[in-house]
């Protein structure tokens, strides 16, 4: 998806900027899982920042991707997004009878634009894929999420209406096998032709059949059902009034919210701050530690998520 964005389809005000979201993102994602011994690697699909370019760069000396795709205008779809980075997952990884199709398939309307795609020729041994968007932040991290690692993990389903009218979901957070990410891309690619703006939450109508074939069972890691615009302010602020209010730990408060929100800020990388991207770009040499220079753009920001459960990390690549 987009990493930095101002205005939305929501409010014109709202922002959102990766920037402000890398240091949560680290400490709740990535760092459980180097913690547990996992060898994590970083693909992104984005869209290149049309008079920023040192924005792009930050970008990519925060992530270090071992593959990346920076589009020069945007897709017709929103699920294209989500598309673009499990083909570069695939590629990655040299499934031959995929590096074909994947690279002649047309996007979700007319011809593929030229893209710049930057791979590295290294083929490592994935066994799961974490697929997330950028402006989501986490207010627990990985370990204290009911990850089922043998199967198709899904934030939660969307309102009641929605998930009964078309199966939606959120479309935050995925965690899944690899060996699904032909079936999920192809779903997620039918998925943005079916619904405007293309987005990609009714994938389940397009994947049901080949998680049945491939005996998956579809996971949801919070019950019930939710809109999926909750910030990560809103959840943090909820989360401290009931700590509050009922005299409990603000673990014990955060447990019961969604784990994660979306953030909604404008931060250096929507003004194009050239001090604060010249600052990541030259700390890029510090990963894996996103939290860097980019911990410190926005120093109201809360960057690390509420909880740390210590509940066990199953060891999976990813």
């Amino acid at each position: 998806g987009e990493y930095v964005r101002r205005g939305t389809r929501w409010s014109p005000r709202d922002c959102s900027d990766f920037l402000l979201c890398a240091r949560n993102q680290f400490h709740a994602i990535y760092e459980p899982l180097v913690k547990a011994g996992t060898r994590v690697t970083t693909y992104f699909h984005s869209y290149a920042h049309s008079s920023c370019p040192l924005a792009d760069r930050a970008l990519v000396a925060i992530l270090r991707p071992a593959a990346h795709e920076l589009s020069p205008v945007r897709l017709p779809k929103r699920a294209d997004s989500f598309v673009r980075v499990l083909q570069l997952v695939m590629l990655r990884v040299h499934w031959q009878e995929w590096a074909g199709p994947i690279r002649a398939a047309p996007l979700a309307q007319g011809a593929e634009p030229p893209l710049p795609i930057t791979v590295r020729p290294a083929s490592p041994k994935h066994t799961h894929v974490l697929l997330m968007r950028f402006d989501t932040m986490f207010i627990a991290p990985l370990q204290a999420l009911d990850i089922l690692w043998d199967h198709f993990n899904i934030a939660w389903r969307d309102m009641r209406s929605e998930w009964r009218l078309s199966k939606k979901v959120s479309d935050h957070f995925f965690a899944f096998p690899i060996r699904l990410a032909p079936a999920l891309t192809r779903g997620l690619w039918k998925a943005g032709l079916r619904h405007e703006p293309g987005a990609p939450q009714s994938l389940l109508l397009d994947v049901r059949d080949d998680l049945k074939t491939a005996r998956v069972r579809t996971h949801f890691l919070r019950g019930g059902y939710m809109t999926s615009r909750l910030t990560y302010d809103w959840l943090v602020s909820r989360a401290q009034a009931l700590a509050a209010a009922e005299n409990k730990s603000l673990d014990a408060a955060a447990a019961e919210l969604p784990f994660l929100g979306l953030q909604r800020r404008c931060g250096p990388t929507v003004a194009c701050d050239r001090q604060v991207l010249e600052a990541v770009i030259g700390g890029a040499d510090l990963h894996p530690a996103w939290s860097g220079h980019a911990s410190n753009c926005h120093a109201t920001e809360p960057g690390q998520p509420l909880t740390f459960s210590r509940a066990s990390v199953k060891n999976a690549s990813s």
